[in-house]
């Protein structure tokens, strides 16, 4: 019991030290934040597959779907986008934008789903993901992102 308790208090120690301390963002600031960084990940999965990594290229544009999905919702309501749990993210996403706001429902839950399971199988199947396959999921995310894009422009918190 004492041991579990110190190994609770050392995570929580070392969570916090690794927080960096920003200062109160401003309205838009964090969405902004997320968005860069999923356009990083839109880059980088353009350049890996040019590069013929086609698990690299899945995952990271697996990775920018769930950050344009994170930055859509923090622009709606800014605790939406906090949990790091991907089918958290997807379920908000599908109940918060896709139902009650009217985005794409093609781009909802079953395309996140979809997204999740061809990074899944890049990541741990012993076989590399076709690179028509990855091409065709690299499509979607920029589908996806196309899509995103201008909600970001137009909503207001």
């Amino acid at each position: 019991m004492r041991r579990r308790k110190r190994n609770i208090a050392l995570r929580a120690a070392d969570a916090s030290s690794t927080r960096e301390a920003r200062p109160a963002a401003r309205p838009g600031e964090r969405a902004a934040r997320l968005w860069a960084k999923a356009r990083v990940a839109s880059q980088s999965s353009r350049l890996l597959i040019e590069s013929g990594d086609s698990d690299g290229a899945v995952n990271r544009a697996y990775y920018a779907v769930f950050g344009a999905a994170r930055a859509a919702l923090e622009k709606v309501r800014s605790r939406l986008a906090l949990s790091k749990r991907h089918g958290t993210i997807y379920r908000r996403f599908d109940k918060h934008l896709v139902q009650e706001r009217g985005f794409d429902p093609s781009l909802g839950r079953s395309f996140l789903s979809k997204q999740r399971k061809a990074r899944q199988a890049a990541d741990y199947e012993e076989d590399r993901v076709d690179e028509t396959v990855a091409r065709a999921v690299i499509g979607d995310m920029d589908r996806f992102l196309a899509a995103v894009e201008p909600l970001l422009k137009k909503v207001k918190q």
